[in-house]
């Protein structure tokens, strides 16, 4: 396939956890930027990116994903 030292593919059947991950997590990640520049502090943030995963589960559950898809690479 196509691995190198510096890049490698992990594959996955969970098409729908790959789709939903990849796409929310940059939502998440642009929520946490802009607490961040708020100056909301820490625990702010870790709520923010902590509640985000669960609702990108409840999400990618209910669209036909499996939950154990989105404990890896997909987002």
């Amino acid at each position: 396939m196509m691995h190198t030292k510096t890049f490698r593919v992990y594959k996955s059947h969970d098409l729908v956890a790959m789709q939903i991950g990849g796409a929310v997590k940059n939502v998440i990640a642009i929520g946490a930027g802009m607490s961040d520049g708020l100056g909301y502090g820490a625990n702010a943030r870790t709520a923010l990116i902590s509640r985000g995963l669960a609702e990108m589960i409840r999400l990618g559950t209910a669209l036909g994903a499996s939950e154990r898809g989105f404990m890896g690479l997909s987002g």
